[in-house]
């Protein structure tokens, strides 16, 4: 009896761990590394380096505000095309929306840079340019809210404010632990969380998400942010998708409670890629009202 218990729980091990290597294999790109860029270069058209659907956003107003718009990983700068028109029609402010490095090209090329790396373009065009008014978005939103611990900013708006990966299990956890080094980046099925087909189909993003630089976000970046949160100045606008399957919305939510000067967290329809999705024109109107308070 002893020995057929045993072999039942063998077998039950060795099936579980199997499931598990599959899924590293299918999802997370499990012993398939040197393949991280094929289905992009399929998909996707280059030049010198990058996809020639990508253009970073350059409005030069003359009222003398100034925005810094800052995509999510793995996205492009295209996301931001109607908030920084409507912004610049509305205002004449000026408005930038930067291509962050190793963005727009193949996904391995995001494996070179870290958010400290991002950061540092983001600063050095915001100081260059003496933007004040900011757009962040998903995980980069952190950036932002770096840069209003260090500098002086009027108008911070965080969309989909992202913590951490959702992790139903401990198996969960340790799979995300070990995955940036058995598989290294996790295969997507959509090029972005968007419910709209017409968001979907204009969105431009990578077909897989490198995971080292998420992990070392959760891990490094993003405490660090946190631990200065009492350093934020200026006025904080947080807009979360109610459909977002990617961020939790109460983990936006600790962050916005953990924040202490004028704030409003506003929920809206659609998915993670509020921009893309059918309530975008909600999102963007709330943006104008927000910065309409200080003209």
């Amino acid at each position: 009896m002893k020995k057929e218990v045993t072999r039942a729980i063998i077998i039950l091990v060795l099936v579980l761990l199997s499931s598990q290597i599959i899924d590293l294999y299918i999802t997370y790109g499990f012993l398939q590394g040197n393949q991280i860029d094929d289905k992009d270069n399929r998909y996707w058209e280059y030049e010198n380096g990058v996809n020639v659907e990508v253009n970073p956003i350059v409005l030069e107003g003359t009222s003398g505000e100034c925005w810094v718009l800052v995509h999510g990983y793995t996205a492009t700068p295209d996301v931001f095309q109607e908030l920084a028109d409507e912004i610049h029609n509305t205002f004449n402010d000026s408005v930038y929306a930067p291509l962050l490095l190793g963005h727009g090209m193949v996904p391995s090329e995001l494996l070179k840079y870290s958010m400290d790396d991002w950061y540092e373009q983001i600063e050095n065009l915001a100081l260059e340019k003496k933007c004040t008014h900011f757009v962040g978005s998903s995980m980069m939103s952190s950036l932002v809210l770096k840069y209003s611990e260090e500098y002086t900013t009027e108008k911070i708006v965080l969309l989909s404010m992202y913590t951490d990966v959702h992790m139903q299990t401990a198996l969960d956890r340790f799979k995300f632990g070990i995955i940036p080094t058995l598989g290294k980046y996790k295969k997507k099925t959509t090029l972005g969380s968007i419910i709209d087909s017409q968001g979907l189909e204009d969105h431009i993003s990578t077909w897989v998400a490198p995971l080292q630089p998420v992990v070392d976000y959760e891990k490094d970046f993003f405490p660090r942010v946190m631990d200065n949160l009492d350093e934020i100045n200026g006025d904080v606008l947080f807009i979360h998708a109610r459909n977002d399957t990617v961020v939790d919305m109460d983990s936006a939510r600790m962050v916005f409670d953990s924040i202490s000067v004028s704030k409003e967290f506003i929920i809206v329809d659609g998915e993670h890629v509020m921009l893309r999705d059918f309530d975008k024109g909600n999102v963007i109107q709330h943006i104008i009202d927000f910065r309409q308070k200080s003209s």
